[in-house]
């Protein structure tokens, strides 16, 4: 999360890629354990933010206002403001803040999302929003609340971005997070659309994957070769997209190193030499596939 210029009390809210993810093991708690390394990129959301005093004996109460951008992918994903991921952190902060204060003045929480991050695209959006949200209310109301907890139990990608670090190698559910180098990549990700949850990546998981050498794929790319990192959910996702591997092959084709799924997916992404390839790949890309939603972009 960072402070946008738009106003007082808004907040952007990156997406991430992975890269590289490992899955290592099925959990006694019927959870996968993972190993990947997530990086900001410069795509985000904006948040505004507004807390009120309502005084009186009611409850606290959260209202989210969302504007789409056009054309996003994935936004028929978007449910009822109630089951959307900054409404759902808000809400548990406020029940957190509860529960270390009774006495505390209620409060109205308004939300307002600019969503520019796909949908249900493997870029962390809704997790991103979450974590701007925990941070933002920890900040305007603060109370004690243990944010790294509350995150856990919001979603595996919650824990990293409520953290304001550029990059993490997490571990386990995505919660052990250990902070990670990662050099500044130009990026160009390409989202053919159609949406695949993590629960129907991880009911289709082919195999179990090494565990991630990230220092050797760094070196590899830093010399100009692949990084070989490897996205163990990527094989299964093949097949309930088959889609991706067309954009897979346009991001090798073009001169892409490490084209691979982020997370779940839809949405892929490739390494380029420098910012002005990975804006003329983009543009090409995207006059070649209108159908498509691309963009250049790279890590914090």
């Amino acid at each position: 999360m960072t402070r946008a210029d738009a106003g007082p009390n808004t907040y952007l809210a990156h997406a991430k890629v992975n890269l590289g993810l490992a899955v290592i093991a099925l959990r006694g708690d019927g959870y996968h354990e993972l190993e990947t390394v997530m990086a900001r990129v410069g795509l985000a959301d904006e948040l505004r933010i507004r807390v009120a005093e309502t005084g009186g004996a009611g409850s606290d109460a959260v209202r989210l206002t969302v504007d789409v951008a056009p054309g996003l992918p994935g936004a028929g994903a978007l449910g009822p403001a109630e089951d959307n991921l900054a409404s759902r952190a808000a809400e548990t902060y406020l029940r957190e803040r509860r529960a270390a204060d009774a006495g505390a003045p209620r409060v109205g929480v308004d939300l307002h999302l600019a969503k520019r991050i796909p949908v249900a695209a493997g870029l962390g959006g809704g997790s991103a929003d979450a974590g701007a949200v925990l941070l933002a209310l920890a900040e305007l109301l603060p109370a004690g609340v243990d944010v790294a907890a509350v995150a856990r139990s919001l979603g595996s990608d919650v824990p990293f971005l409520t953290t304001t670090a550029p990059a993490a190698l997490a571990r386990g559910r995505g919660e052990r997070l250990a902070a990670v180098e990662v050099p500044r990549l130009h990026l160009v990700l390409a989202n053919p659309g159609g949406q695949v949850s993590a629960a129907e990546a991880y009911a289709n998981l082919v195999g179990f994957t090494p565990r991630l050498r990230f220092d050797k794929a760094v070196a590899n790319l830093a010399a100009g070769a692949e990084p070989g990192w490897p996205n163990g959910l990527q094989p299964g996702v093949l097949r309930l997209l088959p889609g991706v591997r067309a954009v897979l092959g346009a991001l090798r084709e073009a001169g892409l190193k490490g084209a691979l799924l982020s997370g779940s997916g839809p949405t892929c992404f490739g390494v380029a030499r420098d910012a002005e390839h990975a804006g003329s790949v983009a543009a090409a890309l995207a006059a070649a596939r209108p159908d498509w939603w691309v963009m250049a972009d790279r890590t914090a």
